[in-house]
């Protein structure tokens, strides 16, 4: 068995760190062919560390074989179990999950675990394609309860979203997970 982990700036962000991504872009096209396990990401594949992202973006398609198992794909951040914090960036690319499994988001694949998540000032006009998908969040997971939040903010999703289970912000919420989403923003 194989993992596989792509992402415009990292693949894999392992550790128990705090990183900071700011003022980065892609623009290439990020797919996967054959891997039992996927995170694709527009700037991140998979982060298991503590993640700060700003002023970023990604406008290239995200996409993955049909053969896959296990997919995760973010027009950002494919996939995270540690903190994210995400703040005025955005998705302009297409996130394309062709079968019906696997969580496509426009920014964030799947959210994992989460002790904290935030995502501030951010927006997806990309289309989203998947099992379960969300113009924001495919996924947002944890398996006991117990302090998980999630905090959308001043954030919105303009793209179309396709195909399984899912919704124009959250695809998907663990009944662990507590959701706050807030749209008092003028845009």
């Amino acid at each position: 068995d194989s993992a596989g982990y792509a992402g415009g700036i990292v693949g894999n962000l392992q550790g128990n760190r705090n990183s900071t991504i700011e003022d980065c872009h892609n623009s290439g096209k990020i797919s996967m062919l054959d891997s039992t396990q996927c995170g694709i990401g527009g700037l991140v594949g998979i982060s298991e560390a503590n993640l700060t992202i700003e002023a970023s973006s990604n406008t290239g398609t995200i996409s993955s074989a049909q053969s896959v198992n296990s997919l995760k794909l973010g027009g950002l951040v494919g996939s995270t179990s540690g903190v994210l914090t995400l703040t005025q960036s955005y998705n302009a690319g297409s996130v394309n999950i062709p079968s019906s499994t696997g969580y496509a988001g426009g920014l964030i694949g799947q959210a994992a675990r989460p002790t904290s998540h935030q995502v501030e000032n951010c927006y997806n006009v990309g289309s989203v394609t998947g099992g379960t998908a969300g113009g924001l969040i495919g996924s947002l997971y944890a398996n006991s309860s117990g302090g998980r939040t999630v905090s959308i903010s001043c954030s919105y999703n303009a793209g179309t979203v396709n195909n399984g289970t899912g919704s124009t912000i959250v695809g998907q919420t663990s009944s662990y997970v507590t959701l706050t989403v807030a749209d008092n923003c003028t845009y």
